[in-house]
């Protein structure tokens, strides 16, 4: 009787009060998982032979990860906010130099590794010489080319993806179901909005945060201190800060501004 009390007692203390999954994505070690998902990091090896993993070299990005009750951190099961219940929102196509993430909790800059997945609010960083061009996962589809000395945040909420430009230059192809009346786009840098439903467009702020756009294809609205300004294919405004959009003026072959007095 005692044994059979004994054997129970074990049994429900490592009974699985619930499950986490968590996919691997690329970056990822067996110690960084453990600090972010184990109540005592040095179960990393109880971790392994729960999912009957006989080697840590095979935590491989798409490896999904059963993360049992008895090993999580407190308050994880219950349905707090954790990595594994964040999707991607968008993904890196092709990277030149050097370019870093964070997200919005961490401190700390990480590189850009070739494929890597972003969430929601991660902020991007590009050196000097260094660009990156990444694509929001669900439609409409947003492709953004993102140049050099550059810095921007990401969101997504339902349909409509944004971008936080704080400062830099970027080009952004905007494409998807052409009967949708909803904005598919949003751009928001320090002086200016921009919202977009299909297009491709340039936009840039510099260190003062003035900015530029230049329309390549479709329309779009540019507003700044309550003024719109609508820009057709083959105009670009600029915005200085405090300032309402400028006239949109006609773009020069390269996508540069025609001069404003070369009008006259």
């Amino acid at each position: 009787m005692r044994v059979f009390i004994f054997l129970l007692f074990v049994s429900l203390l490592y009974a699985d009060t619930g499950l986490i999954e968590y996919k691997v994505k690329q970056g990822d070690t067996l110690s960084k998982i453990s600090k972010e998902f184990l109540s005592d990091p040095g179960k990393w090896k109880e971790l392994l032979q729960y999912n009957k993993i006989d080697n840590p070299a095979k935590i491989a990005p798409g490896l999904v990860l059963k993360i049992p009750g008895h090993l999580a951190k407190v308050g994880l099961i219950e349905g707090a906010a954790t990595p594994s219940s964040v999707s991607s929102i968008a993904k890196a196509d092709i990277k030149i130099g050097d370019v870093k993430f964070k997200s919005e909790k961490e401190g700390r800059f990480k590189p850009v590794e070739m494929k890597q997945e972003f969430q929601q609010n991660d902020i991007i960083e590009t050196g000097s010489k260094s660009s990156l061009q990444i694509r929001f996962l669900k439609e409409p589809h947003v492709t953004l080319k993102i140049k050099s000395n550059s810095s921007l945040k990401i969101s997504e909420d339902g349909n409509l993806k944004s971008v936080e430009l704080k400062v830099g230059d970027m080009f952004a192809s905007v494409t998807g179901k052409k009967d949708l009346k909803e904005e598919k786009f949003k751009v928001f840098t320090p002086t200016s909005t921009a919202a977009v439903r299909g297009t491709q467009f340039d936009v840039g702020v510099d260190s003062s945060g003035n900015d530029s756009y230049s329309c390549q294809e479709g329309l779009m609205q540019v507003m700044a201190q309550g003024v719109i300004k609508e820009l057709p294919a083959g105009f670009g405004v600029s915005v200085k800060k405090g300032e309402p959009p400028s006239e949109p003026v006609k773009l020069l072959p390269k996508g540069k501004f025609l001069p404003m007095e070369a009008e006259n």
